[in-house]
C-alpha cells in the first residue's frame, strides 16, 4: 500500500513540475549538497586546459585490477579494452564490491563466475551488499599487496550512481590505511571508466574489433537484462565516445578513460570528498 501511494504522489509531483517553466523533477533533495564538490573537482587543475584524448591501443602484457560495484559493472565499462588486453597477454583480476542486492546475490556471483571462467580472470567478492550505505575494506589490502596491479579500473568519480562514486572513497580509504605497505601503487595508473555517465576522457580505446565479444559477455548477466537491454546502453555510450577516433565514415565503437597516475587521483577524489569522515553516497 505504501509503495502504491508513493507512486501515486510521485506521478502527482512530475505533473505539477511538467507545468512549470523548467522541465525537471527534483527527486530527491539529500544529494544536492555534493554541488560544491562537484565544482571543486571541476575547477581543479585537471581541467582548466583542454583535453583531447590520446587514441591508444588497450594496455598489454600488464596486470590490471578492476573495481566493479556490481557484477557486470567490468564488462558494461571497460569490457571491451578487457578482452583486448586479455589477448595481449594482460592478467586481470576482478573485485566484486557489492553481489548486488541480497535477494539476487547467488544468481549474479554464479554469472559473473561464467564471465571470468570465460576470460579466464581471477575474481574476488567482498561480500558487501548493494543495500548497505557503508561497505567494509576488509582484505582490500591483502588484495593488492598480493596482486600488485599495474593498473586500477574503476568508475569515475562523478559517475551517476552512488555506489560507482562510493568505489572511489573505497580506494582512497585503502590507501590511508595500508600506508607504506600500498607504496608501490605509486608507480601504477588510475583508469576510471564510464558507465552511466560521460568521463572526461584522456585515453580512448578502439573496442571495434572486440564490440562483438563485449556484446556475448553482457549477455551472460541475464538476470539484469529485464530492466535494460544493457548491451544496447553501453555500445550506444561506446558509438558516442567513437567520436575522438578517425572514423572514415565507418561505424565504429570506442571506450573512453580518465587516465591519471594513482596518487594524482587520489588528490583528485579527496577534493570531491573533502571530510573523509563522511563519504557522499
Amino acid at each position: 500500500m505504501r509503495s502504491i501511494l508513493k507512486k501515486l504522489i510521485n506521478r502527482a509531483e512530475k505533473q505539477l513540475w511538467a507545468r512549470r517553466a523548467y522541465k525537471f523533477y527534483v527527486d530527491t533533495w539529500r544529494d544536492m549538497g555534493s554541488r560544491e564538490a562537484v565544482s571543486q573537482l571541476l575547477n581543479s587543475h585537471y581541467f582548466t586546459r583542454l583535453i583531447r584524448p590520446l587514441h591508444m591501443d588497450a594496455p598489454v602484457d600488464k596486470k590490471i585490477l578492476v573495481i566493479a560495484p556490481h557484477p557486470d559493472d567490468e564488462i558494461i565499462g571497460p569490457g571491451g579494452t578487457l578482452v583486448q588486453a586479455t589477448d595481449g597477454g594482460a592478467e586481470v583480476l576482478v573485485v566484486y564490491l557489492t553481489s548486488g542486492r541480497s535477494k539476487e546475490k547467488e544468481t549474479r556471483e554464479k554469472e559473473s563466475a561464467s564471465v571470468c571462467k570465460q576470460m579466464e580472470w581471477k575474481s574476488v567478492y567482498l561480500g558487501n551488499v548493494e543495500e548497505d550505505n557503508v561497505w567494509s575494506v576488509d582484505g582490500l589490502n591483502d588484495v593488492f599487496k598480493d596482486f600488485r596491479p599495474h593498473i586500477i579500473m574503476l568508475p569515475f568519480v562523478l559517475d551517476d550512481n552512488k555506489h560507482h562514486r562510493h568505489s572511489n572513497r573505497i580506494i582512497l580509504d585503502m590507501a590511508a590505511q595500508g600506508g607504506n605497505e600500498l607504496a608501490f601503487l605509486g608507480k601504477s595508473e588510475i583508469w576510471a571508466y564510464q558507465v552511466y555517465s560521460a568521463v572526461l576522457p584522456n585515453v580512448v580505446i578502439d573496442i571495434t574489433s572486440s564490440r562483438e565479444r563485449k556484446t556475448e559477455l553482457i549477455g551472460a548477466y541475464k538476470s539484469q537484462m529485464t530492466s535494460r537491454d544493457w548491451s544496447n546502453f553501453s555500445l550506444g555510450f561506446n558509438a558516442w565516445t567513437s567520436r575522438w577516433l578517425d572514423t572514415k565514415g565507418e561505424p565504429r565503437w570506442a571506450e573512453g578513460f580518465f587516465v591519471v597516475p594513482f596518487n594524482d587521483y587520489m588528490d583528485l577524489i579527496r577534493q570531491y570528498y573533502g571530510d573523509l569522515e563522511q563519504p557522499k553516497l
